[in-house]
């Protein structure tokens, strides 16, 4: 790109100079070397943003190109190009800080190089040779100064790369050491592996192994169906334990149009969700950790959702921080909320999706993760399991409660409309105080708390109840 930009500046000098001097020979040529400039420029570009390992032949076949340019440049503009010369100097330390000292001793003899052969075939230059001599020794001596900063430079480089493969190594070694109990228990197989990875290590521990196996490149989770709304609860049973050990709240709003059976890989939605929402809930000294899962777009066949998490006060690029290097010095031992983080960040980047992070208007943190599922359409209806749990639907509107009432004709419990506002709460005050119920609120929020607080559903019972707040959420045919 800076080849282009340079291109373009010796392109608008060489259009100013036929304009004021008019479409002479001795303008036309600069404007002719400009536009080659251009046109090879991108054509140097384009293989590199298609290839950027791009073979180091065509890097240095744009360095012999980028000084035969400027040294054409000043041939041919000869007294009004004079002032690009430093474009020499910016090339050769440009390309020596960038590839280093080997990179930058042949880009300083073809600078010395193409100098001398304008100097030697260039009017202007043979008339001031005080100017030409100190512009030679200029370039003789740049290689000699940088080259210190040059080293250190590469030096950090070199060192940090080494860091990354180390880092990189102990990861993936202390995953196979990890591993290594499981895997060497007789008559025992992969899938035996998987099982026992899922159900018997703890998060922290899974979190390393699957960052290590992301970091290797042998992270292969398998694609199967699953039911989100599963994944969802099952994550809110450990966060709402956590929640309530802190003395704090969990909200969370699920889109009622936001499709439940779904393709993909499940242990990764897994583990995003139950990190997402353990980062929330861990960096909430009070007041109330939130979640929400919104609909973004969907066809049909795919669906893009937002999982977004609200609570405490972490900088945003604090957060940024730690989900790209949770090992980094300025993020402590690496803990299990880094390492979890971090995890987010590379499964749903792996998943084609992407995190952000921002701060509320409150001054809260906000975490958003953003992934495209496929709907898995081949999968039956699911059955409407009530577990015994009446339905009571609590709405002013008869339309939408005869709605919902064909829409639950599978349900295998009663569902009854209990009207709403007073006639609601008696209802629900003369039922046993031991009934466990499934309580659809349309509009009146106040109204739901108070049947729920009528109820005293437990922390377990509360995540029954399913809260309709708006007419558009009629359409909804799946409950938990």
């Amino acid at each position: 790109m800076l080849r282009i930009f340079v291109a373009a500046l010796l392109f608008g000098h060489a259009v100013a100079m036929a304009t004021v001097f008019g479409p002479t020979p001795a303008t036309s040529r600069p404007l002719l070397i400009g536009v080659a400039g251009l046109v090879i420029g991108w054509l140097v570009l384009l293989p590199t943003l298609a290839w950027p390992a791009a073979s180091v032949w065509l890097r240095r076949a744009a360095t012999v190109f980028d000084i035969a340019l400027i040294s054409a440049f000043l041939h041919f503009g000869a007294q009004e190009a004079a002032g690009w010369y430093p474009l020499y100097l910016l090339l050769i330390g440009y390309v020596g800080f960038r590839f280093g000292i080997g990179a930058l001793v042949v880009s300083a003899a073809l600078g010395v190089l193409g100098f001398s052969a304008v100097a030697a075939t260039t009017v202007f230059w043979q008339q001031q040779p005080a100017l030409t001599a100190e512009c030679a020794i200029a370039l003789l001596l740049l290689p000699i100064l940088v080259q210190g900063p040059i080293r250190a430079v590469m030096d950090a480089r070199d060192s940090a790369a080494a860091a990354d493969i180390a880092k990189t190594r102990f990861v993936a070694v202390l995953a196979d050491a990890l591993r290594a109990p499981l895997i060497e228990l007789p008559n025992s197989t992969r899938a035996d592996f998987a099982r026992a990875e899922r159900t018997e290590l703890p998060p922290q521990v899974a979190d390393i192994l699957d960052l290590a196996a992301i970091e290797t490149g042998t992270y292969a989770p398998r694609a199967e169906p699953f039911d989100l709304h599963a994944l969802i609860n099952d994550a809110l049973v450990a966060g709402h334990a956590m929640a309530e050990s802190k003395g704090i709240a969990l909200r969370v709003r699920i889109d009622p149009y936001l499709p439940y059976r779904l393709r993909g890989w499940r242990q990764s939605v897994d583990r995003i969700l139950g990190n997402l929402l353990s980062h929330a809930i861990e960096t909430t000294e009070v007041g109330t950790a939130r979640l929400h899962l919104n609909t973004l777009d969907s066809d049909g066949a795919q669906v893009r959702v937002a999982l977004v998490v609200e609570g405490g006060t972490g900088a945003a690029p604090m957060i940024a921080a730690a989900m790209a290097d949770p090992f980094a010095a300025h993020q402590g031992s690496g803990g299990q909320g880094t390492v979890g983080l971090a995890l987010v960040k590379r499964a749903a980047e792996l998943m084609g999706g992407q995190v952000t992070s921002d701060t509320t208007p409150e001054g809260h943190a906000r975490l958003t993760v953003e992934l495209t599922l496929a709907i898995d359409t081949a999968a039956p209806e699911a059955p409407l399991v009530s577990g015994g749990c009446p339905v009571l639907i609590v709405t002013g509107d008869s339309l939408f409660a005869g709605n919902v009432c064909e829409y639950l004709a599978a349900w295998d419990a009663p569902v009854s409309w209990i009207g709403e506002g007073e006639a609601a709460l008696n209802y629900v005050a003369w039922l046993d105080p031991a009934t466990r119920a499934v309580l659809l609120v349309d509009v009146d929020v106040a109204a739901a708390r108070q049947c729920l607080a009528r109820l005293a559903i437990t922390g377990r019972n509360r995540r029954r109840a399913a809260g309709a707040t708006g007419r558009g959420r009629r359409d909804r045919r799946h409950s938990r």
